[in-house]
């Protein structure tokens, strides 16, 4: 069974957060997951979260995504909960996240890497108006990278959507791509 997250503010540092919680996990020898949200690619949601980011004011509060299991067994310790400066300002049930991805690439083989990550997707992501095209033309054979002609493209678009980690895991892999546009991850609440 697949965990359950939840968005979470604090009133902390990011470097501060990340440190804090991988050392929490080291120390426990525990085993959570969690994302900071500039990190992994989640997008602000609200316009006051976007004006922070702007400002520079989001760098006092940090947007975290982080196991349900983890954040009680955060606020459970007290030494924990002193570290997180309290509880949290905001927390709130994660349902599921989504991204937008483009890629047009040239080369055959890093296509082919590109597809194996894309049909390999975790389970329970789902693709979304994916269409994708393969272009080759024979007259653009030995043209050099930079021309405007070639002999081989690649072209695909749509978004993924599904559990945040599985999500969250796929973009991962598709932003070490050159060729690959990625959106930032879309995060949608329980009510």
């Amino acid at each position: 069974m697949s965990s359950r997250y939840m968005e979470v503010v604090l009133k902390s540092d990011a470097r501060f957060a990340k440190g804090f919680l991988e050392g929490y996990l080291a120390g426990t020898g525990k085993n959570f997951r969690f994302f900071i949200n500039e990190e992994a690619g989640i997008e602000a949601e609200s316009l006051s979260d976007k004006l922070k980011e702007l400002v520079g004011l989001a760098d006092l509060f940090q947007r975290i995504v982080i196991e349900e299991d983890f954040l009680t067994a955060l606020q459970k310790d007290a030494a924990a909960a002193l570290g997180l400066s309290g509880h949290p300002i905001q927390a709130r049930k994660i349902r599921s996240g989504s991204f937008s991805v483009r890629i047009k690439e040239f080369s055959k083989e890093s296509a082919a890497a590109i597809k194996q990550i894309v049909s390999g997707r975790p389970d329970g992501v789902a693709a979304e108006g994916w269409q994708e095209h393969e272009t080759v033309n024979r007259n653009g054979r030995g043209v050099e990278l930079y021309s405007p002609l070639h002999d081989y493209v690649y072209e695909a678009e749509g978004s993924f959507s599904g559990g945040i980690e599985a999500v969250a895991d796929l973009r991962a892999q598709l932003v070490l791509h050159d060729a690959v546009k990625v959106g930032q991850i879309k995060l949608f609440y329980e009510e």
